[in-house]
């Protein structure tokens, strides 16, 4: 088995019935997944919080407490209410199936188990969360990713504002020189401050182009 296969997903399984979870055990397992068992309910509700499955196939009438209970304390609780249960049933009764999805059951499977029902239900299930899974963690990237070019815009756009007035104060000043001053300065003097006013005016250029680009970087994403 390749270590693909061996981590093909995490599964717990819940029934009071040896047998049953045998038979399921060797079922899944030889399909690569990984599989926890519990003989009841209490034992399902400890194994779940120690260590999230991505799938459950849950039984609904073992002693002491029902699958349905057992789902709807998953179901109540943010820390497993995403985990997908498949509720499996000796019981063919319309009124079990309608209960089991009201209670936050994704499928049903009736016993005697038929093994490419089982495998082609689970399979469907434990693709679906994983696929969520992923699409929640690329979606907490992009937030975090988000943040983090948000600041750097802000920061940079406060530098950049602050550094404007200076190359900007500069220029406005050698002009001031050269228009009311020009009776006492010399032409060398004048073409200096011209100088370094066009100077000072590319530099103001190149940040204004700067901020331009974070301002289309904001808006792209």
């Amino acid at each position: 088995m390749t270590t693909a296969q061996r981590h093909k997903g995490d599964i717990l399984v819940v029934d009071d019935t040896l047998a049953n979870l045998d038979l399921l055990f060797a079922m899944l397992s030889n399909q690569g997944y990984k599989v926890r068992a519990a003989i009841n309910g209490n034992m399902a509700l400890k194994s779940v919080f120690s260590a999230t499955p991505e799938l459950i196939l849950l039984d609904i009438n073992m002693p002491d407490m029902n699958g349905f209970e057992v789902c709807r304390q998953l179901k109540s609780d943010a820390r497993t209410r995403e985990i997908p249960v498949i509720f499996i049933s000796a019981s063919d009764e319309t009124d079990d199936k309608v209960r089991a999805f009201e209670t936050g059951g994704v499928d049903y499977v009736t016993k005697p188990f038929q093994v490419e029902e089982v495998l082609a239900r689970v399979g469907s299930q434990i693709m679906l969360y994983q696929q969520k899974r992923e699409l929640e963690s690329f979606r907490q990237r992009e937030i975090v990713y988000l943040r983090e070019l948000s600041a750097m815009k802000d920061e940079f756009v406060q530098t950049v504002s602050h550094d404007l007035k200076t190359p900007l104060a500069c220029i406005i000043g050698s002009l001031e020189i050269c228009e009311y001053g020009k009776a006492t300065i010399s032409e060398e003097q004048k073409n200096s401050l011209i100088n370094n006013a066009l100077s000072e005016a590319r530099k103001l250029d190149v940040q204004i182009s700067n901020m331009l680009e974070i301002a289309k970087l904001d808006k792209t994403s």
